[in-house]
């Protein structure tokens, strides 16, 4: 869970089966009881979606603002569709429906980017049931079952399952199909909208869609923090070391977090993970006698780089030397 400004300050770790429309409960109970979190808007994204997700944001009296899905696009928005699928590039429509509102925000670029995907995963499937046709005339594979696992890995593989309609005829060993072509043109309609909900009237702004987009930073954050911050996938086998790793990694999301929020104060845009990358050079030795007591200390150099990273920190060669080194000077 983080604030507004994406700084994390509450973590859980649920068994891996949990589906993310089942957790909304117990957060907001925790939301309530242990932080006292009165007036707030649970934001959410697809995956958080359900009848019981609202129910129990309601039932606690407290705001949303979740995606939609396509699904949920068309049959909430039916009324709307035709000023939905009229909207230009980067533009963003309000819709007040009494006790929902919608905001609905246009990329036409990412509607560009979504239809050649597509386009590529449907002729990359196309190209493996053609593959398929071959095993089964060659005699490579020949039951149903066999044919029936070779389409579900070329589904898994390619992403676009719910556009190919096959069949196979064991009598004449024939495998047809062929992509439906509605269901791809209705999907299509939809690509590049994101369609937020909320319960809340003040959500009803273009800035909903920052506020939504911070829940997406958040999640990028996350998946990137083993390469930023060197924390590789470690693979446990018991739950208290997985909700150790798990923790690590909130920690060290907070981290990025925070030094990205001091640059952006002192007009820095440089990426966290350069920073830290030009900072990584910056070593401390140690040389310790057989006994295992520390004989000497030395820090490496500090760039004219470097220093002024740490100065945006407020931290000083000489404080790292005292702080280090107990006040010695750095052995160069």
């Amino acid at each position: 869970m983080c604030d507004r400004f994406g700084f994390p300050f509450h973590s859980e770790v649920l068994p891996g089966n949990t589906a993310d429309k089942s957790t909304a409960s117990a957060l907001i109970k925790k939301s309530k009881n242990e932080y006292g979190l009165n007036d707030c808007i649970v934001v959410g994204d697809r995956g958080m979606i359900s009848s019981g997700n609202f129910k129990s944001i309601q039932a606690a009296d407290m705001g949303y603002l979740m995606a939609l899905t396509r699904a949920h696009m068309a049959s909430d928005l039916k009324e709307h569709e035709d000023d939905i699928l009229a909207m230009k590039h980067e533009q963003t429509l309000l819709i007040d429906e009494g006790k929902a509102y919608y905001i609905v925000y246009f990329n036409q670029e990412e509607k560009d980017e979504k239809s050649a995907g597509r386009t590529r995963r449907l002729s990359r499937m196309c190209e493996a049931f053609r593959a398929i046709e071959k095993m089964i005339a060659s005699g490579r594979i020949k039951t149903p079952q066999e044919i029936g696992e070779q389409v579900g890995k070329a589904k898994q593989k390619h992403k676009c399952g719910k556009y190919i309609k096959w069949t196979y005829e064991e009598k004449s060993k024939e495998l047809s199909f062929e992509i439906k072509k509605e269901k791809v043109k209705e999907d299509e309609k939809w690509d590049g909208l994101l369609v937020l909900k909320s319960n809340r009237k003040k959500m009803k702004t273009p800035e909903s869609v920052d506020t939504y987009k911070g829940l997406q930073n958040v999640e990028q954050a996350f998946r990137s923090l083993k390469s930023i911050l060197d924390i590789r996938p470690i693979h446990h086998h018991k739950d208290l070391y997985v909700r150790g790793h798990i923790y690590i990694c909130i920690l060290a999301y907070l981290l990025e977090k925070y030094i990205g929020f001091v640059l952006h104060e002192h007009g820095i845009n440089t990426r966290v993970g350069s920073i830290l990358k030009t900072l990584s050079t910056i070593n401390i030795s140690e040389i310790v006698s057989p006994d295992g007591s520390v004989i000497k200390k030395t820090i490496s150099s500090v760039s004219d780089e470097q220093n002024e990273i740490l100065a945006h920190f407020g931290i000083t060669r000489r404080q790292m030397t005292k702080e280090i080194l107990g006040g010695k000077m750095p052995g160069y």
